[in-house]
């Protein structure tokens, strides 16, 4: 959906790629004409893959006003326009369409954006609180970044327990209480889309 859960947006997925000034944004994977070193970040974007294409708002660094992008003109980084879902859903109802949006469910296949409250695995397990980190970091976690940075707000403690994807698994996952497995995914479903 193009609208945001949080202030920052950092669970934003959407397709806008153009900032509130109106300029068309600069793909991420690009070094012309904005030289940046956002591609550290990109272990911090809710998308499975970016590609040189990849020109759409996002706040992988958890930039206080929101969603932004770099522009084509040469400038940035400049804030995009993205709505609180609950005021896309109220704007949607007035004009006659309402929608109903679940916010336990995640938004992309990979759920890197999903900020819900489950925290049993699909198999019925219990999670581990996130800052506890009980095994350790699992081989998909950047050794480049802190542990810490992995996660929507540079905090573990704040995700408690619940399920997330801060890696590049296929879906949100936890560690779960059991030595032998270490980690499990969860039953998170996708949004639906209309």
């Amino acid at each position: 959906m193009e609208c945001k859960l949080t202030s920052y947006g950092g669970e934003y997925a959407g397709f806008t790629n153009v900032a509130r000034n109106g300029e068309k944004c600069q793909p991420w994977l690009s070094q012309t004409p904005n030289k940046h070193s956002t591609l550290l970040l990109l272990p911090m974007f809710p998308d499975p893959g970016i590609d040189s294409r990849h020109s759409y708002c996002r706040n992988p660094n958890d930039y206080g006003p929101g969603p932004w992008c770099y522009t084509e003109t040469g400038t940035g980084p400049h804030e995009c326009e993205i709505p609180f879902c609950w005021d896309f859903l109220k704007k949607s109802a007035l004009k006659g369409n309402p929608r109903v949006l679940d916010l336990d469910c995640r938004l992309t296949e990979m759920g890197k954006e999903y900020v819900g409250f489950v925290h049993v695995t699909e198999g019925g397990k219990l999670c581990h609180s996130w800052d506890l980190q009980p095994y350790g970091k699992t081989d998909d976690f950047d050794t480049e970044i802190s542990y810490e940075k992995h996660f929507h707000w540079g905090d573990p403690s704040k995700h408690r327990d619940y399920c997330r994807n801060p890696t590049s698994k296929n879906r949100p996952w936890c560690f779960v209480h059991d030595p032998e497995k270490k980690w499990e995914y969860c039953d998170v479903p996708l949004c639906p889309i209309a």
